[in-house]
């Protein structure tokens, strides 16, 4: 399944709904100060790491509706700013799912 400009469009513009969005605070704070501690011990972990589907840390984030955690990395990768290669290999996993495909079947995220 190859990637198009859409894609690549929906990751970011899926990240400026949320960037202004107002979320639950539990969770999702739990798992940003864990991301500052990991971002410290190891920055390239943290942000370029996959697990064995492919999904890189800002997939899973969408993936398990962590809307603070996406925020964090999106910030932190400076998601805005990568080209668009840069920004389909944080946003496609192996089978060729996308980070908006995910959100939409997990409903997590929107």
């Amino acid at each position: 399944m190859a990637a198009d400009n859409n894609d690549i469009r929906s990751v970011k513009d899926l990240y400026n709904a949320l960037k202004y969005k107002k979320y639950s605070e539990s969770t999702s704070d739990v798992m940003k100060d864990a991301g500052e501690e990991l971002l410290k011990r190891d920055e390239k972990l943290l942000l370029t790491a996959s697990n064995n589907l492919g999904e890189k840390p800002i997939f899973c984030a969408v993936r398990y509706g962590q809307s603070q955690m996406f925020e964090f990395l999106a910030d932190k990768m400076e998601l805005e700013k990568l080209s668009e290669e840069e920004s389909k290999a944080h946003s496609r996993r192996n089978d060729g799912t996308t980070v908006l495909h995910i959100s939409m079947t997990t409903e997590c995220l929107g």
